[in-house]
């Protein structure tokens, strides 16, 4: 499975907050990445897109998994999203 964000964020200065991908199956996450944004940010106080691409292997996922997709706000620094989409596709 090839799981896909795209996104716009807004920040005044640098930031530890990162889009994550998590599979969780009774309470347990056990496939979690994370994708800095503030690697897409070139210039404070500006709009920038940041994207992010991440494939799983099916014979990976557990039965009844849930798949969560967020942005984590780590260093509570203020921030806006906007435009934030998710894309699965079947590999």
């Amino acid at each position: 499975m090839l799981i896909s964000c795209n996104l716009y964020c807004y920040f005044t200065r640098p930031t530890n907050s990162q889009f994550v991908i998590a599979i969780e199956n009774d309470g347990d996450t056990y496939i979690w990445r994370g994708f800095g944004l503030n690697e897409y940010i070139r210039a404070y106080s500006n709009w920038w897109q940041a994207k992010c691409e991440t494939e799983i292997n099916y014979n990976d996922l557990k039965e009844n998994s849930i798949l969560k997709i967020y942005v984590w706000n780590e260093d509570k620094i203020t921030g806006h999203i906007d435009n934030f989409e998710i894309s699965l596709k079947k590999l």
